[in-house]
């Protein structure tokens, strides 16, 4: 009996070693199907960023605790926070959401559902009318999107707050990719929202608890028509980018003698 407790104290201190990243994150984070990019799990930044980091830190990589949600907002992530991260005894978070949060929207949540159960004849007939007023619908209502800019605001705040606490998961914000022209063209506002939204996501980054990787300096950097497929779903060049900044990033969060070693 005192053996199989001593290997009971050791398995418990093997398995606090695993250190382990959680990715709360949007369909950014996901496969795609033909015809909406065509790109396959292993072409996904989360998995390339388990790859990466097998590589850099060999023993000392972490294990990765993928959660992509389509149309997945801050409230979401919020409320997916205690079993994600907290139940699962992450290290590090990764939160990269807000496009969902800040699109500007002709029907809100309640109404897109409303629209939904409509019999076909007529939903087709309300559709094809949106496409066909679409910017005159939304300068109308300019302020009609899944999350408003308050209360997103607020929920950094709740998610940087929670990233303080004693022994508590860092947090990695990753921003939100600027809409195209042709983008704003369609949706007018698109592009001032997106900046208004990212800044709320730099607004507490201390290098200590809470950090940003800056998606949309890379999508400067590397050009959009190269990093992305269609103004804000990344290409597979573009996951290898951001899969390659953030594994650099968890080198050095996680083991800052490995992060020496490597470089």
């Amino acid at each position: 009996m005192r053996r199989w407790g001593l290997e009971r104290k050791d398995a418990q201190r093997m398995s606090n070693a695993l250190q382990k990243v959680s990715i709360l994150a949007d369909s950014l984070a996901m496969p795609r199907p033909p015809g909406e990019g065509d790109l396959r799990l292993e072409e996904t930044y989360p998995y390339l960023l388990d790859q990466l980091c097998r590589q850099r830190l060999g023993t000392e990589a972490p294990l990765f605790i993928e959660r992509g949600r389509r149309f997945r907002t801050i409230d979401q992530v919020v409320d997916d926070w205690p079993e994600g991260v907290i139940v699962k005894q992450a290290d590090i978070a990764i939160v990269q959401v807000g496009i969902a949060d800040c699109a500007p929207r002709v029907f809100s949540r309640r109404q897109h559902a409303m629209v939904s159960a409509l019999p076909k004849t007529l939903r087709e007939a309300v559709i094809s009318f949106v496409h066909t007023h679409r910017r005159r619908i939304l300068s109308l209502r300019p302020d009609c999107v899944y999350v408003k800019e308050k209360r997103f605001h607020e929920q950094v705040f709740r998610l940087a707050t929670l990233a303080r606490r004693e022994n508590a998961a860092k947090l990695i914000f990753v921003n939100i990719i600027r809409p195209t022209d042709a983008m704003e063209l369609r949706s007018p506002g698109f592009r001032s929202k997106v900046e208004g939204y990212n800044a709320w996501l730099a607004k507490y980054v201390d290098q200590e608890h809470v950090f940003l990787q800056d998606l949309q300096a890379q999508v400067d950097a590397g050009g959009s028509d190269k990093l992305t497929i269609d103004g804000i779903h990344l290409s597979r060049e573009g996951h290898r980018g951001l899969a390659t900044a953030l594994s650099e990033q968890l080198t050095t969060l996680l083991s800052p003698s490995s992060a020496e070693a490597y470089a």
